[in-house]
């Protein structure tokens, strides 16, 4: 079956903004033996810690997990060719959940293909 044939779809670069938050970068995807999305990208980031706290506010991150990542945010944040800061790091996507670095973010429903 084709499903059975594996693949990868690369793409090479991408930029997403949902103020405050903007990032950019490229990604590599795939299907698992379940049929669910794994991959992994490199990423610059802006506006990261203050999409973290509106994450918290609303419930989707923990507040405690909020800091942490906040923490770590402000230790790798670098100033980008324009002079504004942004952190360049990598997301895993793997077990349905998203990963940046070491960090768990979030869970994510597992697909239901028909």
């Amino acid at each position: 079956a084709p499903r059975d044939q594996g693949g990868t779809l690369d793409i090479r670069r991408f930029t997403v903004t949902q103020a405050p938050l903007t990032v950019s970068g490229s990604a590599t995807l795939a299907l698992d033996q379940d049929l669910q999305p794994i991959g992994a990208a490199d990423l610059k980031a802006r506006g990261l810690a203050p999409a973290l706290d509106i994450l918290a506010q609303q419930g989707r991150i923990k507040a405690g997990d909020a800091t942490r990542f906040k923490l770590f945010v402000k230790g790798a944040e670098r100033s980008g060719a324009d002079g504004v800061k942004e952190v360049a790091t990598g997301l895993s996507l793997q077990a349905n959940t998203l990963y940046w670095g070491p960090f768990k973010i979030v869970r994510l429903p597992r697909i239901a293909w028909r």
